[in-house]
């Protein structure tokens, strides 16, 4: 059995190389759909010889469903363009499907995030899954405006979630300055979503979601661990959280 990994993509030409790099040789169709990219994003891709298509951005799940379209396998890895498949995942991707897994099941990886130069091991990406390898023709992708999930398109007693050997590395933020920015614009999609929900927020929720979060990636989860880097991604989405609530009260 084949399949096909899909890649969303906008102005990655610093991390678009080293993720085909690692994906080239375990599928012969590879996908970056780019929503726009005015550096050499398209440029890169297209050396490593794999598909371009460029889509419109409609939000996380739209775009990530339509490029799901373009593919020519039902079977679909699904990657952002800073995460790095280690050679444990796709061989065990491989083995898979040699099986022939159910078309109902979906498969979960795991995710290690790189901050600062370091590989984090605690904190609140200490035991990051992700359900990335499905079928088409049995799961898609939600509207959320931020943190998008794939749902079933049928219900069914016989779906199964499997998780996989080895991991992706997770190259997601430059700098410490990359975290705040990148925070503060899930921080806007996500009070969008709690208007659109019809949340009520009072005005000390967010300060004891903050301090909440802080101290248990922290502490309970041992984020001082991580050194310095642990400390600026504990504080940093404490922070996180604060303003989404904050924002999000603004707009009720």
């Amino acid at each position: 059995m084949s399949f096909s990994i899909v890649i969303i993509a906008k102005n990655e030409e610093e991390q678009i190389a080293r993720t085909l790099e690692a994906i080239k040789d375990i599928s012969d169709d590879i996908v970056v759909a780019d929503t726009g990219s005015t550096d050499r994003t398209i440029e890169i891709a297209k050396s490593y010889k794999v598909r371009v298509e460029r889509l419109e951005w409609k939000g996380y799940g739209p775009t990530k469903n339509e490029a799901n379209s373009l593919a020519k396998c039902d079977w679909i890895l699904s990657l952002d363009a800073d995460e790095e498949v280690n050679p444990e995942l796709a061989e065990d991707i491989c083995t898979k499907l040699k099986h022939s897994p159910s078309p109902q099941t979906i498969f979960s990886l795991k995710r290690r995030l790189v901050f600062l130069g370091k590989v984090m091991e605690h904190g609140s990406v200490s035991d990051e899954w992700r359900n990335r390898f499905f079928n088409r023709q049995h799961w898609q992708w939600n509207e959320n405006l931020v943190h998008e999930e794939l749902i079933p398109i049928y219900k069914s007693k016989r779906l199964k979630k499997i998780k996989l050997n080895g991991h992706v590395f997770h190259h997601s933020y430059k700098d410490k300055k990359d975290l705040k920015v990148r925070l503060k614009k899930y921080a806007s999609l996500s009070a969008e979503e709690k208007k659109a929900a019809g949340q009520q927020i009072s005005s000390s929720k967010g300060m004891v979601h903050s301090s909440w979060s802080f101290f248990k990636n922290y502490v309970i989860r041992r984020g001082f661990l991580d050194g310095r880097a642990g400390f600026i991604h504990a504080k940093e989405n404490a922070a996180y959280v604060k303003e989404k609530y904050r924002k999000a009260r603004k707009k009720s």
